[in-house]
């Protein structure tokens, strides 16, 4: 996926828009709180129908000898190919939010304009998330299966960075640095089988896994709400 620069800087951006959400919705009573409240219902209740329905995801174990079964690796295509309308959206949304300058006021008048920032894009992630539960769900796929394959198609195989979308600005040159990572204690899978196998495994459908990778949503493929969930 082509990512222009508003984009990439987004990355930094929508990390911290995510932290605000996340705060604003257990946290505060403000009217922005309430209706991101109201946004992220519907992901709760989607995850909840997830989890019900596809018990045998409490038992997965990760295996990282052998090659996915191919009928998994299509399965998450499908969820891949079924989120990418939603994957441009967002990176849009980042884009114009970076593109007006973004929040930049300290303080509480500060802070209160990224609560009504977070309270804009809450709908646009949690659209995401719920979409993304509706497909796994299609797919009898639950959040520990997904995750991982997420990790290992994307970070161990394709070697893309897990700390794609979460950078800091750098000061008034415009760059960016790597901050914090909130899943740093999740890295890559180490692959302890045979690379080659792996390779051989996946390289058709390479393309198109790289074709729906986005580094803005990279950090928020694999969040779900439920504490067991990866």
């Amino acid at each position: 996926m082509v990512v222009n620069k508003a984009v990439k800087q987004g990355c930094m951006w929508g990390c911290g828009l995510m932290t605000l959400v996340l705060v604003a919705v257990v946290g505060t009573t403000s009217w922005y709180a309430v209706r991101m409240t109201t946004d992220f219902k519907a992901v709760k209740e989607g995850e909840e129908r997830l989890l019900s329905q596809v018990k045998a995801d409490s038992a997965y174990v990760e295996d990282r000898r052998h090659p996915p079964a191919p009928e998994r690796v299509e399965a998450f295509l499908a969820v891949r190919r079924g989120l990418h309308e939603r994957q441009l959206g967002m990176e849009q949304a980042v884009a114009d939010f970076v593109s007006a300058g973004g929040v930049k006021e300290s303080g509480p008048l500060g802070f209160f304009k990224g609560l009504r920032a977070a309270s804009e894009l809450a709908p646009i992630y949690a659209g995401f998330w719920e979409k993304r539960n509706e497909l796994l769900l299609q797919q009898g796929m639950g959040p520990r299966e997904y995750s991982f394959l997420y990790r290992l198609l994307y970070q161990t195989y394709l070697g893309h960075d897990p700390a794609d979308g979460s950078l800091a600005p750098a000061g008034p040159v415009g760059g960016a640095v790597p901050s914090h990572r909130l899943d740093a204690g999740i890295p890559a899978p180490v692959w302890e089988g045979d690379p080659a196998q792996l390779d051989s495994a996946l390289a058709e459908v390479r393309l198109e896994l790289e074709a729906h990778y986005s580094p803005v949503t990279n950090r928020l493929e694999t969040l779900f709400e439920e504490p067991g969930s990866p």
